[in-house]
């Protein structure tokens, strides 16, 4: 996960006014706010009714089909092709939560970070009036987005050593990974009637609103190449003192508990086991990228090390010879760091690894 600046894309054409209209967000908006306080009113008519009548009188049947007769609007706008194409702009095509890049292998899922039809294990209609809103929609891929099952490791809140042949990943370990509807957080909840989310400590890193770098890092051991994800340390800065685990991701308890003990971040923690950041096809993908990172920078070292054994034989008899083999060898040095630098661009998959693999490359080169 890297940190993405919204502003470096103009908004959907869906999201902006038309000469004689308002844009599609805002009509939808107001076709949404209509019915729920059309639902809102009638369902206390219905209550009223129930409260002093007998569940088959007359007037609490019709109060009960005026509910039911109440057909919600269809979001729409966060479907429409400018919101996917500048979406799609922005993120480079990547996964908003993982960095995989995913029109290779299935269409987008435009994700919302604030789910709006409900929210996993609470009574809350979800945030309904943010679901044309383009602040909080991301681009995302299945297994990031839905809920599925996947083999992930016990492992995400400290350093051990796997290896990349599956050992650490056990059969046993398929948890439920995936955000769906889940939005975590501390302190009282928006509502559709204050729709204030200020007073909201949202548990789940948004990549375009914080730092992924101040919450995650990636284990970078040459010795062990494995593409894992990890918890930074972090002060817990926003954080109450005591925080109710029980709830967040049950599953993940225990190590949500030893998050905090050890006092890494909650968030990226959290972040980490709700996006599915470990589960084992993205770390076998990752840890490919880190093999290939590692080739290239043994090639470095090695064509360094032979550069320094022919500048020594400088007058041998074929010392020309030997210039020129140099000079291809350092014109080959270039390429090879280029091309690594080139994967930690932000259009390359997994380039948040990939920088911090080379900031060692660099410490370990010189």
């Amino acid at each position: 996960m890297r940190f993405v600046d919204r502003s470096l894309v103009k908004k959907p054409l869906a999201m902006l006014p038309r000469k004689t209209t308002v844009s599609a967000a805002d009509q939808e908006l107001t076709d949404l706010t209509a019915y729920s306080k059309e639902k809102t009113a009638a369902l206390e008519t219905l209550a009223r009714a129930r409260a002093t009548l007998a569940a088959d009188d007359p007037v609490v049947i019709e109060a009960a089909k005026a509910v039911d007769s109440l057909k919600k609007p269809l979001f729409k706008t966060y479907r429409k092709k400018s919101v996917k194409t500048q979406l799609l702009a922005l993120f480079h095509g990547k996964c908003a939560y993982c960095e995989t890049f995913y029109p290779a292998v299935a269409p987008v899922d435009v994700e919302h970070y604030r789910p709006k039809g409900g929210v996993n294990d609470t009574d809350h209609t979800g945030y309904w009036w943010l679901a044309m809103d383009w602040e909080n929609l991301l681009p995302s891929c299945i297994h990031c987005n839905r809920l599925n099952e996947h083999i992930t490791p016990v492992i995400s809140t400290q350093l051990v050593e796997l290896r990349s042949d599956h050992l650490g990943f056990s059969e046993q370990r398929r948890v439920t990974t995936g955000k769906g509807n889940h939005f975590p957080i501390l302190g009282p909840r928006a509502t559709q009637d204050s729709r204030d989310c200020s007073t909201e400590y949202a548990l789940l890193l948004n990549p375009c609103r914080d730092d992924p770098q101040e919450h995650l890092a990636f284990h970078i051991d040459c010795e062990k190449l494995i593409g894992l994800v990890l918890p930074k340390p972090h002060d817990g800065a926003g954080l109450p003192e005591v925080i109710p685990t029980q709830d967040l991701l049950p599953e993940f308890k225990g190590e949500i508990d030893k998050a905090l003990e050890d006092k890494l971040s909650l968030r990226g923690a959290l972040s980490i086991h709700t996006y599915g950041l470990n589960r084992l096809g993205l770390v076998q993908d990752r840890t490919r990228v880190l093999r290939q990172l590692a080739f290239m920078e043994e090639s470095v070292k090695d064509l360094c090390a032979m550069i320094l054994k022919l500048e020594v034989c400088s007058n041998a008899p074929c010392a020309d010879e030997n210039k020129r083999i140099i000079k291809r060898m350092e014109a080959l040095i270039d390429r090879t760091v280029r091309h690594m630098k080139e994967m930690a661009k932000p259009q390359a998959p997994y380039s948040t690894m990939v920088r911090e693999y080379l900031a060692g490359f660099e410490k370990r080169l010189f």
